[in-house]
């Protein structure tokens, strides 16, 4: 890891309001723009479905 983006959040972290979604619609794929984990929850479980 570089030492000098330590405190950076990775991809594996939810940050609220962040366009990731924009960048999957960039792939060709539907995004979703969420800002709560419970709005993430509920998109991955019905996503699932």
């Amino acid at each position: 890891m570089n030492r000098l983006h330590k405190d950076d959040p990775t991809m594996t972290f939810f940050v609220p309001k962040v366009g990731y979604h924009v960048l999957i619609e960039a792939f060709g794929e539907k995004g979703y723009l969420v800002g709560t984990f419970d709005e993430l929850k509920s998109n991955l479980f019905r996503l699932e479905n």
